[in-house]
C-alpha cells in the first residue's frame, strides 16, 4: 500500500479512471467495483483524471518540506539573589588650593602726601599786554594780561608776579606793605592751580593800582617784567621770565 500522499492520489485516480473506462464489474484485491451507468462512468473518468493528474504532478514536482521546529518551553530556574559586590572607588585626590592673586589695597593719600609727577615743572610765557587807566576795587591802575602754559604742575599752586622798577634798573620799594615781595620790591601777582598735566592760560589778569607804585609827584620812566613760580618752592628759580615792558607814568 502506498504510504505517501502522492501514492494515494495516484491510486484513487487510477481506480476512478478504471471505473470510467470499464464501467465497473471488476475486483481489485478485496475491493469489488459494481457496474455503473454511462453518466457515472463519465463523471468517474473526469474525477479520476483530475486526481491522477494531481498525484502525478505532486510526484514530479514535490512541495518543499517545511522543517519541523521543536518548541521548547524553558523551565524557570529558582531565583537565587545575587550578592552585589561594590566596585572599588577610585582614590580621592586632594588638591592643594590654588593660589589667589591678592591685589594690595590702594592707599589713600593724605593732603600731605606728595604726588608723583611724571613731567618736570616748566612754564612758557607767550604774551604780555597792558591796559592802562583801568578801575578795579575803586582804584585806578593798570591791568596786565598774561598768556602762558605750564607742564607738570597738576593740582599744584603757582604764582604769576609782575616786578616794577625804574627803567634805569633801580627797583621800586614798597612803603605800606601792600603790594610787595619779601625783600620789599613793589610787585603785584595772581595765583593759579593747573587742573591738568599740561595746562594753557590765555588771559590771566594782574591788577596794579597806581597808588601802590609808591611814587611822589613827577614824570617817571618805568618798566616791569613777569615771572612764573611754583608757590610751594619759592627758593627755586622762576619757571619762566618775560622780557621787560617799558611804560611812562605821571603823577
Amino acid at each position: 500500500m502506498p504510504q505517501t500522499n502522492e501514492g494515494i492520489l495516484l491510486l484513487i485516480g487510477a481506480l476512478f479512471l478504471l471505473l470510467g473506462l470499464l464501467g465497473g464489474g471488476f475486483e481489485i484485491s478485496a475491493i469489488k467495483i459494481p457496474p455503473v451507468g454511462k453518466y457515472t462512468r463519465g463523471f468517474a473518468f473526469l474525477i479520476g483524471a483530475i486526481v491522477f493528474g494531481l498525484g502525478l504532478i505532486r510526484l514530479i514536482f514535490p512541495l518543499p518540506q517545511t522543517p519541523l521546529v521543536a518548541v521548547v518551553t524553558p523551565t524557570p530556574l529558582p531565583h537565587t539573589p545575587t550578592a552585589i559586590i561594590p566596585s572599588p572607588l577610585p582614590p580621592t585626590i586632594t588638591r592643594a588650593p590654588s593660589p589667589v592673586n591678592t591685589i594690595p589695597p590702594i592707599e589713600t593719600l593724605s593732603p600731605e602726601t606728595p604726588t608723583i609727577q611724571t613731567l618736570p615743572a616748566t612754564a612758557t610765557i607767550q604774551d604780555v599786554r597792558v591796559e592802562y587807566d583801568q578801575t578795579r576795587f575803586e582804584k585806578l591802575g593798570m591791568v596786565i594780561h598774561v598768556s602762558f602754559n605750564v607742564t607738570g604742575m597738576q593740582e599744584r599752586e603757582g604764582r604769576v608776579t609782575a616786578y616794577f622798577a625804574q627803567r634805569s634798573g633801580e627797583t621800586l620799594q614798597d612803603k605800606n606793605g601792600e603790594y610787595n615781595t619779601v625783600d620789599g620790591q613793589v610787585s603785584a601777582g595772581a595765583s593759579f592751580t593747573p587742573g591738568y598735566a599740561v595746562t594753557q592760560y590765555d588771559d590771566l589778569e594782574i591788577f596794579m593800582p597806581y597808588d601802590e607804585l609808591e611814587l611822589g609827584a613827577g614824570d617817571y620812566a618805568l618798566k616791569f617784567h613777569v615771572e612764573i613760580w611754583e608757590k610751594a618752592h619759592p627758593e627755586n628759580p622762576a619757571l619762566a621770565i618775560s622780557p621787560d615792558i617799558d611804560f611812562d607814568f605821571k603823577k
